[in-house]
């Protein structure tokens, strides 16, 4: 159910209300067998300025919300777009997300033969920029530049195995691992399971918590040299950059994003219109 409507004054705004049923998903388990989520419930909204404005602002807000406490997501975007000129456009929109997952895929193992799906509660963050720039020198040569760095952070815990996948109650689905079957190596950065509880290991996996930064770019000057024929250079760059650490430590992170060696590429392409 969506609903949106403009005022006298050419502001707009917006919402909407979603609800998906219970899942059969093929893709939790890598794999393995389909697994049944319960339902989310998911409500967004924004506002907008007036778009015929030299400035104008958007503001987007959305929440997922999984019954039983599943799965939770907040998300939280700003856009600022500036048209000083008829043939400059700036659009700036920084966005922030955070949320949890009970049920998130760590790796799959066996116990004596039989698979084991290891999975665990997972608390997350995402910070993500967007920034766009079009200018047209001329009405046939203009310069489109595209940039995007994005940074997850991502902490496991209160690990667990599947049991009945497609139980009827949720929290059957699942054993989390109580305190005298999982251990923590520090050495080894990994758990060891004892499932038996006999004293002895009988699977383990490495520690997941990571954080992922990423920074794409784009740059491509479009020439018109003829009517209907054009010339495009284009440069890309690209930085990732994967880790341990599963805690949000923007400054850091950033700073290690930008000390990543960055990836460019150049390409260059000529269209040429053949009349007869």
């Amino acid at each position: 159910l969506n609903a949106s409507g403009q005022f006298t004054n050419y502001y707009t705004a917006g919402g909407g209300i979603n609800y998906a049923g219970t899942t059969l998903s093929r893709g939790e388990l890598w794999g393995g067998p389909a697994l049944l989520l319960p339902p989310v419930f998911n409500f967004s909204a924004y506002a907008e300025t007036d778009s015929r404005k030299k400035i104008m602002f958007k503001v987007t807000t959305s929440h997922h919300t999984g019954q039983q406490h599943y799965y939770i997501n907040h998300r939280y975007s700003l856009d600022i777009t500036y048209k000083p000129i008829n043939t400059l456009f700036i659009t700036l929109a920084p966005g922030y997300t955070s949320g949890f997952t009970e049920l998130q895929y760590v790796t799959e193992t066996s116990y004596y033969g039989d698979p084991r799906y290891i999975m665990a509660s997972i608390d997350k963050e995402i910070f993500d920029l967007s920034f766009r720039v079009n200018v047209s020198l001329t009405p046939e040569l203009s310069i489109q530049y595209y940039a995007q760095p994005f940074i997850f952070a991502g902490e496991y815990y209160d690990y667990k195995r599947i049991t009945s996948p497609r139980a009827e109650e949720f929290t059957d689905r699942f054993h989390t691992f109580e305190s005298n079957e999982i251990t923590y190596n520090e050495d080894w950065n990994a758990y060891f399971i004892d499932e038996n509880k006999d004293g002895n290991n009988d699977y383990g996996f490495y520690k997941p918590d990571f954080h992922y930064q990423q920074y794409r770019s784009n740059m491509v000057l479009r020439w018109e040299y003829k009517t209907g024929s054009s010339l495009y250079l284009v440069w890309s760059q690209g930085r990732t950059n994967i880790a341990e650490n599963g805690e949000m430590q923007f400054d850091q992170y950033m700073n290690e994003l930008w000390e990543t060696h960055p990836r460019n590429d150049f390409m260059l392409k000529i269209s040429y219109l053949l009349v007869f």
